[in-house]
């Protein structure tokens, strides 16, 4: 008999499928790009997500540069769809941010990504990053073409 999953842990499971290996050496980014998932709303619909913001993503003036983050945003987004849409490959058809404080290299970052509607094959998302707790520093709505369409109560 198969052990159903908290939907957390089948979210875990499939961010760890969609995930570089940290110890594969094809792509020294790999680690620095995809996030640790700290919890899910058990319907899918949100999720909260840890970034190390690695050295390795900082600009010139030494925060973590913004196409980092936005890569960041784009990713979390994506894999809350993919987790809600049974896997499928879901494109970002656009991504808008907003930057208001620098992302500090060595310290954690946090994002928390939500499916905010869905409109048949479109889903739309946004993302909210911080370091400390209420001091916003970047925040993302994304719009997201999924393979079948979704029916998800919001």
């Amino acid at each position: 008999m198969r052990k159903e999953q908290y939907p957390g842990e089948m979210f875990q499971s499939l961010l760890k499928g969609l995930q570089h290996d940290p110890g594969n050496a094809s792509g020294p980014y790999g680690s620095a790009i995809m996030p640790e998932l700290l919890s899910c709303d058990p319907r899918g619909l949100e999720a909260l997500y840890r970034y190390s913001s690695d050295a390795l993503l900082s600009n010139a003036a030494g925060s973590i540069h913004g196409g980092a983050v936005a890569t960041w945003m784009d990713i979390c987004q994506g894999n809350l769809i993919a987790w809600v849409n049974g896997g499928y490959p879901d494109p970002t058809i656009s991504l808008q941010l907003s930057y208001m404080r620098p992302v500090i290299p060595g310290r954690p970052a946090f994002i928390r990504s939500k499916i905010q509607h869905v409109s048949g094959r479109l889903c739309f998302a946004s993302s909210w990053l911080w370091q400390t707790e209420g001091e916003t520093a970047a925040s993302a709505s994304g719009v997201f073409r999924v393979g079948v369409p979704l029916t998800v109560n919001i």
